[in-house]
């Protein structure tokens, strides 16, 4: 269990995709039903929620993306030692590269390359349409998982896994990820980050992790699951619900060490 430091949570939230025609707002961050239970497990360990950045690109919109010099400074000097980034939504560390129909726009900021940066270690490759691990985090795949190493998604309807590196999933569904640090680098603030691969699966995992998986929050790593919706799943407007109806197996568990 964790020792409670007097730490804050600063949600770091990305966008919907821009529309070009329309400057950007406070209204149209992703994921916001999945911040809501992740903030509620913090704030059950005593945590304080702060503000939140809006991971936004700046208009008018560019058609190729900004170099390094060109990104725009977000201010995140009050945030250090003690407090968490709080992201619900998949680092986009190569959807331009990819451009799959449902990717995630970058928000070309100096605080999104220093996250994203801490993300490398974990991804060689994450797109909305495939993901492939680092030889370190790979070690970590429960037997059995091994070629979950390397996943590729349908991209329409849902996020089902549909192609591993042995060939077809042996298990249905989609894939659902969690990681716990105390600090991203040297000195820094911790993260907080739950996702799947779409924005149902990224729903229910939050949802899941605060009803029925609290245990895995309270430990340090990265770690996936294999989730499953029903084969009859229908949301009835009720959130908490989906957490009883999807299955959630843990197939890779990888510890590193924190950046203190």
């Amino acid at each position: 269990m964790y020792e409670r430091p007097s730490g804050s949570i600063f949600p770091f939230v990305y966008a919907v995709k821009p529309d070009n025609k329309r400057a950007p707002r406070p209204g149209i961050q992703r994921d916001p039903g999945a911040l809501l239970p992740l903030a509620w497990i913090l704030g059950d360990e005593g945590y304080r929620l702060d503000y939140a950045w809006l991971n936004y690109p700046e208009h008018p919109y560019r058609l190729e993306p900004p170099t390094i010099a060109e990104h725009a400074d977000l201010d995140y000097s009050r945030v250090g030692p003690g407090d968490y980034f709080l992201q619900p939504t998949r680092t986009p560390l190569d959807d331009e590269l990819e451009r799959a129909r449902k990717y995630v726009p970058r928000g070309g900021t100096t605080l999104e390359l220093r996250i994203m940066k801490f993300w490398t270690q974990f991804f060689e490759f994450c797109g909305r349409g495939s993901v492939c691990l680092t030889p370190d985090v790979q070690r970590g795949l429960l037997p059995g998982f091994e070629a979950y190493r390397n996943m590729g998604f349908r991209l329409n309807k849902n996020s089902d896994v549909i192609q591993i590196a042995s060939g077809r999933p042996h298990l249905a569904g989609s894939v659902a990820f969690f990681i716990r640090t105390e600090a991203m680098w040297k000195g820094g603030p911790g993260l907080f980050s739950a996702w799947g691969m779409d924005a149902d699966a990224t729903y229910t995992w939050a949802w899941i992790l605060y009803d029925r998986m609290r245990h895995l929050t309270q430990r340090r790593g990265l770690y996936m699951v294999a989730l499953e919706r029903p084969a009859d799943a229908r949301f009835r407007g009720d959130y908490a619900a989906i957490a009883n109806d999807w299955k959630a197996e843990i197939v890779l568990e990888h510890d590193f060490v924190d950046e203190l």
